[in-house]
């Protein structure tokens, strides 16, 4: 391309890029547009920690549901099935045990890398198998499950119809949520229960009788009391989808559907069990005891005495999955508005402030091609603001003051380039040789020292927080932009209008 398209292509790009800032820099309501943060528009943040011991527990409890459904499918006669929450183990027997037996389950535990340990005694011929979570397995599971809440709390919030959420882990077990928006105290109580709210699903059957049973409330009546048997039949592991609709009375209920394996299990415990109780537990809570009727698949409801918001987003809850683990919350303040407003204040101003100042600086002392460099840094800005548009970033304070560093580097490529050019001049170059000798020695300085930059700044988008994110992210964008207009933009414009520089 000769110098004349070049410039109309930088040109155009630049007023396109002062096109889509709009949105941004006016908060219209129209994309694409900059996300504003937490720290810019008020919000709630909250602070949540993992229940350890209860994320072992559910493992062993889901273990124990395979366990019985295995036995009762192979017809394995099963005795004395218990489960150790201190010791995080599960012991039980096997009558007629034998090495056939044996075997499968070593290879069952094997692929749910759980240990075993195998007593056989032959004069009673029975096995007494002994499962545990080891200590290695132990942080795999927590890891995973963290994993999971992670994206569990994401996908509800986003179902809630909330822009931009910020959830990241902290350490090991906790997370960090931040709402950016939250007005009212009523939308917070929301947020709350639905990022808390562990959507533990399990159907329980109901005990006739007092061998291993544990005793659940009733979700609305903490008077009305249910006996169940303390081993689950299914949980929410099974579960594919769940919504919010009407049952013919018109009576507001919770539908669900399970998976192929869970819709076999269901089925076969419904078959067997016409004429009992069946619980349906969410999180330690009963919500209904229907009377089994007939044998149940893949699909069915939770009916209650629900409200149209308890019941959209306990179906919001159930349907983005539930991680299985239960939160507390270590820390929680919501960021007024008012204060979003003065560090939006506070952050234009040091943005403009910084800005004019170099622009002052640069076209005092570069005269003509100072204003050159001038434009070169506006284009830059929109540059930035265009590309974090498209991106759908949020834009932080940090972030600002990640863009404000960058106008400061970015004068630093301009200022390479010009004293690059009067050294060639001073050497006895002419100058239009001086001119792209210094360009092109300045070029691999420019990109030296700009690469490390990025880097770093890679590293800590990558590894830091969303207060650290934020920085990197506008750090990052603008570094590729000033180059662009440093090395691309500036030497065209020089050309056209055909500007020298004095050595």
């Amino acid at each position: 391309m000769n110098v004349k398209n070049n410039v109309i292509l930088f040109l155009s790009i630049f007023i396109m890029s002062v096109y889509f800032s709009i949105p941004s820099l006016l908060n219209l309501d129209k994309e694409p547009k900059i996300n504003l943060g937490l720290d810019l528009q008020g919000g709630l943040y909250v602070l949540l920690e993992a229940d350890k011991k209860d994320i072992y527990k559910k493992k062993l409890e889901n273990i124990i549901s395979q366990i019985k459904y295995i036995s009762e499918d192979k017809e394995y006669i099963l005795m004395d099935l218990k489960r150790d929450i201190d010791n995080n183990s599960i012991t039980f027997t096997i009558l007629e045990d034998n090495k056939e037996i044996e075997d499968f389950f070593k290879k069952l535990f094997k692929k749910e890398k759980l240990e075993l340990e195998h007593k056989y005694k032959k004069d009673e011929e029975e096995g007494i198998y002994k499962i545990y979570i080891s200590e290695e397995l132990g942080e795999e599971i927590l890891n995973e499950k963290m994993k999971k809440t992670v994206e569990v709390i994401r996908n509800r919030l986003n179902q809630f119809g909330l822009s931009e959420p910020s959830v990241v882990r902290n350490g090991s077990s906790r997370v960090v949520v931040e709402v950016p928006g939250v007005n009212t105290i009523e939308e917070e109580q929301r947020i709350i229960k639905l990022i808390t709210t562990t959507a533990y699903l399990q159907f329980m059957k109901v005990a006739k009788d007092n061998k291993n049973t544990i005793i659940l409330q009733d979700f609305k009546n903490k008077n009305i009391k249910y006996k169940l048997k303390n081993i689950t039949i299914l949980d929410g592991e099974y579960l594919e989808n769940a919504q919010m609709g009407f049952d013919q009375n018109n009576q507001i209920q919770i539908s669900f559907e399970f998976t192929n394996e869970g819709g076999h299990i269901f089925r076969k415990f419904t078959s067997n069990n016409i004429g009992e109780q069946l619980a349906i537990v969410i999180d330690n809570k009963v919500y209904s005891a229907p009377v089994i009727q007939t044998a149940i698949g893949k699909n069915g409801s939770i009916t209650g005495n629900f409200t149209p918001e308890e019941a959209k987003d306990l179906a919001i809850a159930l349907k983005s999955g539930s991680s299985g683990v239960k939160l507390t919350i270590l820390e929680k303040k919501t960021i007024g508005a008012s204060l979003g407003e003065d560090s939006i204040k506070n952050g234009a101003i040091s943005l403009i402030f910084g800005f004019l100042l170099v622009l002052v600086f640069i076209v005092w002392f570069y005269k003509k091609s100072g204003l050159v460099i001038s434009f070169a840094l506006i284009a830059n800005l929109f540059l930035i603001l265009t590309f974090m548009a498209f991106m759908n970033a949020t834009m932080t304070l940090p972030g600002i003051i990640g863009i404000v560093l960058t106008i400061g580097m970015a004068i630093d490529s301009n200022i390479l380039i010009n004293e690059r050019i009067k050294e060639e001049i001073r050497n006895g170059n002419k100058y239009n040789k001086a001119f792209e000798i210094g360009f092109e020695k300045a070029f691999s300085t420019i990109l030296d020292a700009n690469i490390t930059t990025l880097l770093a700044s890679l590293v800590l988008y990558a590894y830091g927080n969303s207060t650290i994110k934020g920085f990197a992210l506008t750090l990052s964008v603008g570094i590729l932009s000033s180059m662009f207009t440093a090395i691309y933009g500036t030497k065209n414009l020089y050309k056209i209008f055909k500007i020298e520089i004095k050595a």
